[in-house]
C-alpha cells in the first residue's frame, strides 16, 4: 500500500529528501483511492508545508512537536507501557516479527517508531495491513485527538489512517479524548504485528510515583553524561595546568616486581580491547553494519570476544590489586584515591561480564540497539530521546551504565588521567646508550684527557728603552 510508505515519509524527521521528492509524494497522495478526497486535500496541505519555506525552521517545529514531551511520542509502546519491563519484550517481539517477514531495520529509529511501522506495513498485504493499522487503532485515535487541539497539520496523517484501518474518523475521534496519559487498555490482546498492544482507551494521567521515576531516569541517563562530561573536561584542565607534577601514572614497579609484568599486560591489553569495542559498537549506526551483518550476529561476536578480553582484565586486575594490598612497600606509597578507583574498574567489569550472562536471554540484538541509540543519542545532543532508549533495558545494563559514566567523574581526581597523556615523542627519541652488567664494551674506551700545561714562553734579553737603564746597565755613581 503506497500511500503508507507516503505517510511514513510525511511523518518523519524533514530533510532535504523530503524535499526533493515533492513532486513524486503529491502525485501519490493524489492517486490514493484508500482515503477520502478531504483526506487527500490535509495530505497535500501537509506536504506543502513541510516543503516550503526554511528548512531549519521546517525542523525545528518538527522538534518542538514530537520530541520535547512523551504526549505526542512517536514511539508506540510508549503510551501503553511507560516504563513497565513490557516495553523491552514488546520491542523484541516486533522485531521478530519484523525478521520473520523478511524486513531488515537498517535505521536508528527503534523498531516501534511509528513512522518505521508504517514503512513495514507498506510492504504486506493490503488486508494485512489493514489489521496492523486496526490493532493500534486506539492509539492513532489518541494521538490524533493531540494534534486537533493543537491545530497541528500532521494530525491528517493519522486521520488518514484511521481511515485506511476502516475506523470512523469522527467517531473514533470522539471517543478517544485528549488526555495528558498513556493508553492503557483494561484488557489485553495480543496482536500479530505489535506485540503486547492494548485494544481499549486510555487511562487516568500517570502517578506521581511514575513520573518522579520517569524524571529521574531523565536525570540518570540524560542529564547525568553531560554533567559528567563537563566534570571530566573541566577537573582535568584545573589539574593540568595546577599541578602538572601530579599528572603521572605513578607506576610502583620499581618498588616490587613480583607478577607486576604479567598482571599490567594482561590488564591493560584487555581494557584496551573493552574500550575499543565499545567505542565501535554503540557509537557506530546499525546503516553502516547491517548491509553485512545483523544485530543478532553482532551481539553474538560482542559477546564472545567481550567476554574473552573481559576475563583477561579481569584475572590482570585480580592480580594488581592483591599486590597493592599485599607487598608492604606498594602499600605504604599507595594513597586512598589509588586503591580506591582498582575497586570501581573491578565493580565495572563484574557489571560488564555480568550483562553478558543476561545478553545470553535475548541473542536477537533488540537490547544492543537500544543502548545503541542511547549513546548516539547523547552524542547528537539528543537527551530525552537518549533517556527513552534506555528506559527499558534491565537493571544490570544500567547500573553498567551508571558506573561507566561516573568513571568520567572520578577521571581528573585519579591516576586515570595517563590515559591521555600518550609518549608521542618517544617514537622520535634519540637512541639511548645503555650499559649491561658484566659486559665488556665492543669499543675501547677513549683515552683520559691529560692535564693542561702551560705552553712554553720564548726566553729574550730585555730590551733596553731611551732614558731608562736596565738593571744590569747601572753602575755605581
Amino acid at each position: 500500500m503506497r500511500i503508507l510508505k507516503v505517510i511514513s515519509l510525511l511523518l518523519d524527521y524533514p530533510d532535504q529528501h523530503l524535499r526533493d521528492g515533492h513532486a513524486e509524494l503529491a502525485q501519490a497522495i493524489g492517486a490514493a483511492r484508500e482515503i477520502s478526497p478531504a483526506q487527500r486535500i490535509a495530505l497535500r496541505r501537509l506536504l506543502d508545508e513541510l516543503t516550503e519555506g526554511d528548512l531549519m525552521d521546517v525542523q525545528e517545529r518538527y522538534t518542538d512537536l514530537f520530541d520535547r514531551g512523551r504526549a505526542l511520542s512517536l514511539l508506540l509502546f510508549e503510551h501503553v507501557h511507560g516504563e513497565s519491563r513490557d516495553r523491552g519484550q514488546a520491542m523484541v517481539d516486533l522485531m521478530a516479527q519484523y525478521t520473520e517477514a523478511g524486513f531488515d531495520i537498517g535505521v536508528r529509529e527503534l523498531p516501534d517508531y511509528i513512522p518505521l511501522y508504517l514503512e513495514y506495513l507498506a510492504t504486506c498485504e493490503d488486508l494485512e495491513a489493514r489489521e496492523g493499522l486496526a490493532d493500534v487503532s486506539h492509539l492513532l485515535a489518541l494521538l490524533a485527538a493531540r494534534l486537533q487541539e493543537r491545530e497541528s497539520p500532521h494530525a491528517a496523517c493519522f486521520g488518514a489512517l484511521l481511515q485506511i484501518a476502516g475506523e470512523p474518523v469522527q467517531e473514533t475521534l470522539a471517543a478517544h479524548p485528549c488526555r495528558a496519559g498513556r493508553a492503557r487498555p483494561a484488557r489485553k490482546a495480543r496482536c500479530r504485528c505489535t506485540g503486547p498492544i492494548s485494544s481499549m482507551t486510555g487511562r487516568p494521567p500517570r502517578s506521581p510515583r511514575r513520573c518522579a521515576m520517569s524524571n529521574f531516569n531523565f536525570l540518570l541517563f540524560g542529564a547525568y553524561p553531560y554533567i559528567a562530561l563537563a566534570i571530566c573536561l573541566i577537573g582535568s584542565w584545573a589539574r593540568f595546568d595546577l599541578s602538572q607534577y601530579s599528572w603521572k601514572a605513578g607506576s610502583s614497579q620499581m618498588l616490587s616486581n613480583n607478577r607486576m609484568r604479567l598482571a599490567s599486560n594482561l590488564f591493560h591489553v584487555g581494557i584496551l580491547f573493552i574500550l575499543a569495542g565499545h567505542f565501535v559498537g554503540l557509537l557506530m549506526p546499525e546503516a553502516l553494519y547491517h548491509s553485512f551483518i545483523t544485530s543478532g550476529q553482532k551481539q553474538i561476536v560482542a559477546m564472545v570476544s567481550g567476554g574473552f578480553f573481559g576475563i583477561l582484565c579481569l584475572i590482570g586486575l585480580s592480580m594488581l590489586i592483591r599486590r597493592r594490598l599485599t607487598d608492604a612497600r606498594v602499600r605504604a606509597t599507595s594513597s586512598s584515591s589509588d586503591i580506591m578507583i582498582l575497586f570501581v574498574l573491578l565493580a565495572q567489569l563484574v557489571l560488564g561480564l555480568l550483562t553478558i550472562v543476561a545478553s545470553t536471554g535475548h541473542l536477537d540484538g533488540s537490547v544492543m540497539v537500544l543502548l545503541g541509540t542511547w549513546a548516539q543519542s547523547l552524542v547528537t545532543l539528543q537527551p530525552v530521546k537518549a533517556a527513552g532508549a534506555i528506559e527499558s533495558v534491565g537493571i544490570i545494563y544500567k547500573l553498567h551504565v551508571f558506573l561507566g559514566v561516573t568513571l568520567f567523574v572520578l577521571f581528573p581526581f585519579t591516576r586515570l588521567v595517563h590515559i591521555v597523556s600518550a609518549p608521542v615523542w618517544y617514537l622520535g627519541r634519540r637512541y639511548q646508550i645503555v650499559r649491561q652488567k658484566g659486559v665488556k664494551p665492543a669499543m675501547p674506551r677513549p683515552q683520559r684527557p691529560r692535564t693542561y700545561e702551560a705552553p712554553a714562553r720564548e726566553t729574550s734579553a730585555p730590551t733596553a728603552v731611551p732614558g731608562y737603564a736596565t738593571a744590569k746597565s747601572k753602575t755605581p755613581a
